[in-house]
């Protein structure tokens, strides 16, 4: 089994590299209070193509491992920004998937459910992206468009992704496919979400690198004391082990094995709230602060933790033993 990526995922992962730094990392903070991407900065994503990565049917030959890579490395440079370019092409990916027509082109975000049919009503906080249609998809292959009203909310984290109230308004388009193809559309979802904490608990795990040799307390740098380089190396060995756990199940989403998606998305979102919330403890007082971007970080990560069900949904699907 070979991760490594080809020369046309290098390059994609070099491209993603350039427009982190220059698009998301400078306008971070700006882009949370403006609640959403500049416009100059969609034009420079759709113009750079990564958007074409959320669609597995693209033409670049992208593998599994590839497309988490890359959207692993834009998150590290501001998760919520990133999720709110992502989101919407991987809806409408998704939505051409699962055969909707003309209403493929309107969702702009994901909810994975149950059972649609009795799925509850209003949605108190969504990463709605901008928009007012959401794709469901349930367990069983039952998927359609709702056209929701979109309330703003003022949430915690993934503030650039406009998250909202949607109360429920209409289905634009109903439709049902073969349970298998239902569990690839939620695989994805889960993986995409799991790339994002990933590059979120990365990019901690990188910062908290660098603050500690710099940071002089008792006479010494914090990175020789003994119980925090401990901590640091736990926080190292967690990102390091859903990395390579999510590298798999993108490897066996390429195959076709579905089953493993649940527990890269677990395993990211245990590793990243762990990480993000020691990165703000080991920077201590500064850590609270927004003069470091720590602090956005760890608000980020539980907010992305909430998606798709969250927790207690991800874990009945592992519990039920279903490959979604």
């Amino acid at each position: 089994m070979d991760f490594s990526l080809s020369e046309v995922e290098e390059m994609l992962l070099e491209s993603a590299a350039t427009f982190a730094e220059r698009a998301l990392a400078p306008a971070e903070r700006k882009h949370e209070k403006l609640g959403g991407p500049e416009d100059s900065v969609l034009a420079a994503w759709q113009e750079c193509g990564l958007a074409m990565l959320a669609d597995p049917g693209d033409e670049l030959e992208v593998s599994g491992p590839g497309r988490v890579a890359v959207l692993s490395k834009l998150a590290s440079a501001d998760g919520a920004t990133t999720l709110a370019l992502w989101l919407p092409a991987l809806a409408q990916a998704s939505a051409r998937q699962l055969g909707a027509g003309d209403a493929a082109a309107q969702p702009t975000a994901v909810l994975l459910e149950r059972d649609i049919e009795t799925m509850e009503w209003p949605r108190p906080c969504l990463p709605l992206c901008g928009g007012d249609h959401l794709l469901v998809v349930d367990r069983a292959g039952a998927w359609g468009i709702a056209r929701v009203r979109a309330e703003p909310v003022l949430a915690i984290g993934l503030r650039s992704s406009r998250p909202s109230r949607a109360e429920f308004v209409e289905w634009t388009e109903r439709g049902t496919v073969e349970m298998e193809l239902a569990s690839r559309v939620r695989a994805e979802a889960r993986l995409s979400s799991a790339a994002l904490l990933l590059g979120i608990a990365r990019a901690s795990c990188d910062y908290v690198a660098g603050y500690l040799p710099e940071r002089v307390a008792f006479g010494k740098p914090l990175s020789q004391h003994q119980g925090l380089a401990f901590l640091y190396a736990e926080m190292a060995m967690a990102v390091d082990a859903a990395e390579l756990l999510l590298a798999k199940a993108a490897w066996d989403l390429d195959a076709g094995r579905t089953r493993l998606s649940v527990g890269a998305w677990l395993e990211a979102r245990e590793a990243s709230l762990m990480v993000t919330d020691r990165g703000v403890q080991l920077l201590g007082g500064h850590g609270y602060m927004d003069d470091h971007p720590v602090e956005k970080w760890m608000r980020d990560a539980r907010g992305l933790a909430l998606l798709f069900g969250g927790e207690d949904e991800a874990r009945f699907d592992a519990a039920a033993g279903v490959s979604i």
